[in-house]
């Protein structure tokens, strides 16, 4: 029994003493393409997984890699991975120098995700920080606000491909696409002329696409939320008069930060524009952009949602 005390008490210390990994030091940052060479991980939460930023690296910059989506009035939608730069890191580091919450409360399903952030020191070394976790698990708000606000200055863009070709666009819905409703109300302040009314970029006498897109789980709630196409087709006069008159009824959009898991897109027939998004469940909301103002944000009843249901 004596010979086990010291045993014992190694394997209390060894079991009470959480080690700590170092961050991995990388020589020579070359570019987002050669650190990421799979994009899908361009936006993620695996930084949670990673070593905090320690007094061991000096940053002097930040590196932030992430997808992007360009949308062309020919319906062609292209996919890239971006590059961009900022020397102005203070609020970054000191939001990514927060310790991690303790678990407790009831939390939702989402799994917040941000860009591949990097950041380097004088000598172009390049480290990839681990992010501190708030008390649902997922990463403290602080840093992914910390994240947005960075000003960055492009370096490079590069095509990870192009989900619709401008020919195959005249014919069809694309087959991925953004809730850019989110996008909008999430990475770019509105201001309170966002629900000032304008002339409505699509009427009832339009012939108009309809593109139901469900939302991946791995981008719902994050800086650009993937719909993968659902189902689409053009409406008919009789489909399409209803749906009209409730867009052109609906009033102003709380405040909300509920994710949509579907959302539809609906624009002129021929893809010359008219881009109106209707979240068809989370926050509800219709985005819709006028030929003579800015974005109106409003909200989509239940008739609403049931009209663009019941027109697959």
């Amino acid at each position: 029994m004596r010979r086990l005390v010291p045993v014992l008490a190694g394997l209390l210390i060894l079991t009470g003493c959480e080690q700590t990994a170092p961050m991995r030091i990388e020589p020579g940052w070359a570019s987002c393409a050669d650190a990421i060479p799979d994009t899908t991980k361009a936006m993620s939460s695996d930084s949670l997984d990673l070593p905090p930023l320690d007094d061991g690296f000096t940053p002097t910059a930040a590196v932030v890699c992430a997808t992007a989506f360009e949308m062309d009035p020919d319906f062609s939608q292209r996919n890239f991975l971006t590059e961009g730069r900022t020397d102005d890191i203070a609020g970054l580091l000191a939001a990514l120098r927060l310790p991690s919450e303790h678990r407790w409360g009831a939390c939702t399903a989402i799994d917040h995700i941000i860009p591949f952030v990097v950041l380097l020191d004088a000598d172009n070394r390049w480290v990839r920080p681990g992010t501190p976790s708030d008390s649902c698990g997922t990463i403290r708000e602080e840093v992914r606000d910390a994240v947005t606000a960075l000003k960055l200055t492009p370096v490079s863009k590069r095509l990870i491909r192009e989900d619709l070709s401008s020919g195959a666009g005249k014919a069809t819905c694309a087959e991925h696409w953004a809730d850019m409703v989110w996008v909008r109300t999430t990475t770019q302040t509105g201001g309170p002329n966002w629900s000032t009314p304008g002339t409505p970029p699509l009427r009832d006498g339009d012939e108009v696409r309809l593109c139901v897109y469900t939302v991946a789980d791995s981008t719902r709630g994050s800086l650009m939320p993937t719909g993968d196409l659902d189902h689409d087709g053009v409406l008919t006069a009789r489909q399409w008069r209803p749906i009209a008159a409730k867009l052109g009824a609906a009033g102003p959009a709380p405040t909300c930060d509920a994710p949509a898991t579907r959302f539809a897109l609906l624009r002129r027939a021929d893809n010359t524009g008219g881009d109106t998004y209707v979240e068809l469940d989370g926050c509800r909301r219709v985005m819709s952009q006028p030929a003579d103002g800015p974005p109106r944000i409003s909200t989509a009843g239940e008739d609403l949602i049931a009209l663009i249901a019941a027109a697959r």
